[in-house]
């Protein structure tokens, strides 16, 4: 461990206690060292960014073939300019993912399109979701989590294995979807396979396995759609199931894009892939902030409604989803940059939320902050329709986690970061706890 590194991990236990101590930790590089993909799984990628923020809000990466944006207003400018589209002219479905099952449902993604018929399918997303109430989503949450922790297999040691905060979402939004109680372990492995699929940088081998979880969630929502009404579906506790979001989803889309099965099969599998890791980091960083803030679980306790601004305040200061993507389709200059047509560009949002000129004192951590602005679920076109969802089903999910005997040292002391080039997700320690 270097000199930079121990100091780092000196600070940390003085401040947080001596539970509080990642084993990834020993292997962290310096910040000198970082670069805008290594930064995504760091111990601490923000003075990096704070760096690019400050010194380079806009450059052309030579390694990373690409330029690279950070400070909050050339991100947003971004993200709102017509030019810039989520997927290259050239290549609407990634070259490994064409001629797949994969592929199949990637193309039909309503946030791996632009143009007029992502704008009706967007739409759609948007009055199929309005509806779902959060407070009935946060307690649909808990109850989950409940079940997860009773019903989850064990080790020989009488533990948890470590997936839980990733079954989640699967279960909550899958519940929400109509997917029967006893299909949902197989919808987290389908979800599981089609997510690592369409990763960048996936194998063959996960490739293949994920065009077979295709073929498994495309057979599932088809037989859901075909049923003429959808089942009286219960969770485990007994508590009435809303089995109807995909039936609103099927008659929005006809709504508003036609009737078109295949986008509503690919976009009912978005519902769960999108919320997959993003979810899951939420909720880790989440426990690792009130584990870094002893007196912030103390507060939570006195006032339970401060905790869904603790979430929105995580979801800002150490955002699970660190960076996007996008491609120019015309030549435009951006913050005085001429960029031409065919151009990548690397959106560090986790940058951009703590851009001084956006939320003052970025580096603070404050549920209590005015106004905050917020990158994580991106902006413009492609600004995410179920961002209240993700954070009222987090909620759910933290605050069955604080009202049951779990110790946050032990479940984060030793953690690591999930290997990902954009999403920031801890692998919690749930054999600790």
């Amino acid at each position: 461990m270097n000199r930079e590194t121990t100091r780092q991990a000196t600070n940390l236990r003085q401040a947080s206690g001596p539970g509080f101590y990642p084993q990834a930790l020993e292997n962290a590089p310096p910040a000198g060292a970082l670069d805008p993909i290594s930064a995504v799984t760091a111990w601490n990628p923000y003075d990096f960014y704070s760096d690019l923020t400050g010194r380079r809000p806009i450059y052309y990466d030579e390694t990373l073939g690409m330029w690279v944006a950070s400070s909050a207003d050339v991100v947003e400018s971004i993200l709102r300019c017509s030019s810039f589209r989520v997927r290259p002219m050239e290549e609407a479905v990634p070259k490994p993912l064409k001629g797949t099952r994969v592929g199949e449902v990637f193309a039909d993604l309503v946030r791996m399109q632009d143009g007029e018929r992502q704008a009706l399918l967007k739409r759609a997303v948007c009055g199929a979701l309005a509806p779902v109430d959060t407070r009935g989503l946060t307690l649909r949450s808990e109850t989950w989590m409940q079940h997860l922790f009773a019903a989850f297999p064990r080790d020989g040691a009488g533990v948890f294995t470590p997936d839980i905060a990733y079954s989640l979402p699967v279960y909550v939004l899958g519940s929400l979807l109509g997917v029967p109680s006893n299909l949902l372990p197989d919808c987290v492995n389908w979800t599981d396979g089609f997510v690592r699929a369409i990763a960048p940088g996936s194998t063959p081998e996960e490739i293949a396995r994920g065009s077979a979880a295709s073929d498994a969630l495309m057979g599932l929502f088809q037989q859901l759609l075909q049923q003429a009404q959808f089942p009286d579906y219960k969770n485990p506790r007994g508590v009435p199931g809303n089995a109807g979001l995909l039936s609103s989803f099927a008659r929005s889309t006809c709504r508003h894009a036609g009737h078109d099965e295949g986008a509503i099969i690919a976009n009912a599998i978005g519902f769960l892939s999108q919320s997959y890791d993003a979810t899951a980091g939420l909720i880790g960083n989440t426990m690792v902030a009130l584990a870094k803030r002893p007196g912030l679980r103390g507060r939570i306790e006195a006032d339970p409604g401060l905790l869904s601004a603790v979430i929105s305040e995580v979801a800002r200061h150490d955002s699970p989803v660190q960076n996007t993507r996008r491609f120019l389709a015309a030549d435009t200059e951006i913050a005085g940059h001429e960029m031409r047509a065919g151009d990548a560009v690397l959106l560090i949002l986790a940058a951009a939320n703590r851009d001084p000129a956006a939320n003052p004192d970025p580096a603070g951590f404050d549920p209590a902050r005015p106004d905050p602005v917020l990158f994580t679920f991106s902006a413009g076109a492609h600004l995410c329709p179920g961002a209240h969802m993700a954070l009222a089903l987090a909620e759910g999910a933290v605050r069955q986690i604080l009202a049951s005997p779990i110790s946050l040292d032990s479940l984060v002391c030793g953690f690591s970061y999930r290997p990902s080039q954009n999403g920031r997700i801890p692998l919690l320690n749930w054999q600790g706890t």
